[in-house]
């Protein structure tokens, strides 16, 4: 089973999956939005899934212009349901995503996915290619402790695999790109149906004007 055919199969019941795994993502987001003094702009929100982060977004900013992608189809026509995008589109998320606008971004989401990829530096280029000058992500990568046993680089979803990093591992990519770090969290991300306790590092960064 690849990512994509994985959240197809679940999207009907994606958002009890989320309150049942206590999934941190829109909590931390709104949490982190209460304290971002933004003017109404532009947000990007990528494995939007079935709009629970868009749905904050909104929240906090409700003239904001909303954008999402995700990669599995039946997730992108559950987003356009809400009424809450301008645009939302099918797209893997390995591949460069920043063609496909004409245009930069005061926020992009990049919450429960990365430990989906197989180049999360690149992802992190082209988030700071669309990001505008003080703009901010806000993004998570399931954390990986090299020196136990709980939290270890690769876990399993059926055959698809997640990968886990390092703190030192997320702060290099994040600089890398020429991100600034502003926050780093490490928390539980959501507690899975089988009881495995996923670690979170949740990160917000600020592109340097």
């Amino acid at each position: 089973m690849d990512v994509a055919k994985m959240y197809d199969e679940v999207s009907e019941r994606y958002q009890k999956l989320i309150e049942d795994s206590q999934y941190v993502g829109p909590r931390w987001v709104d949490g982190k939005l209460k304290t971002l003094n933004l003017q109404q702009g532009s947000v990007l929100d990528l494995a939007c899934a079935t709009g629970s982060i868009g749905k904050v977004i909104k929240s906090h900013y409700p003239d904001a212009v909303l954008h999402g992608l995700d990669i599995s189809s039946n997730m992108v026509n559950k987003a356009r349901e809400t009424n809450l995008y301008q645009s939302v589109n099918v797209h893997d998320l390995d591949q460069p995503f920043s063609p496909l606008f004409n245009q930069t971004f005061d926020i992009i989401t990049a919450l429960g996915f990365t430990e989906f990829l197989t180049n999360p530096q690149s992802l992190l280029q082209c988030i700071a290619e669309l990001l505008n000058a003080d703009g901010r992500c806000f993004i998570s990568f399931q954390c990986h402790d090299p020196d136990g046993k709980d939290l270890p680089r690769n876990t399993y979803s059926g055959t698809v695999v997640h990968t886990a990093y390092t703190e030192n591992e997320v702060r290099e990519f994040s600089q890398n790109t020429g991100l600034k770090v502003v926050s780093l969290e490490n928390l539980v991300g959501y507690t899975s149906g089988a009881g495995y306790v996923c670690r979170y590092l949740v990160l917000e960064l600020r592109k340097p004007s």
